[in-house]
Parts: C-alpha cells; structure tokens; sequence
C-alpha cells in the first residue's frame, strides 16, 4: 500500500496542457476576409438555383 502511494508521489505532475483549435471556413467567408485585408479574390456569388444566377448576372 505504502509502495503505491510513493510511486503516485514520484510520478510528475502534468499541468500544462497543449490545446489545438483549428478554423474551419467557408470559401465565401474566406474570401470575404482576403478581400477585406487587400487580397485580390476572382469575383463570384453564391446561387442556389440557375434563375437565381441568371437574375444576377444579367
């Protein structure tokens, strides 16, 4: 019991924890924040349907 109890006190304390956090966006979100920084983006839309691009374009 006394032998546990010493290998646990022996054993180092891991207090420092290494956190990853990844972005995930969305192409027309990133390329809102590249041309909102001066980077040169193609010009597009997003459509959900093909009246809706025609609508827009023309």
């Amino acid at each position: 019991m006394l032998s546990r109890t010493i290998r646990r006190a022996a054993k180092p304390a891991t207090t420092t924890r290494s956190f990853e956090r990844y972005l995930n966006l969305h192409e027309y979100q990133s390329s809102a924040l590249m041309k909102e920084n001066g980077i040169n983006v193609p010009v597009g839309i997003a459509a959900h349907s093909a009246k809706e691009v025609r609508d827009r374009v023309c």
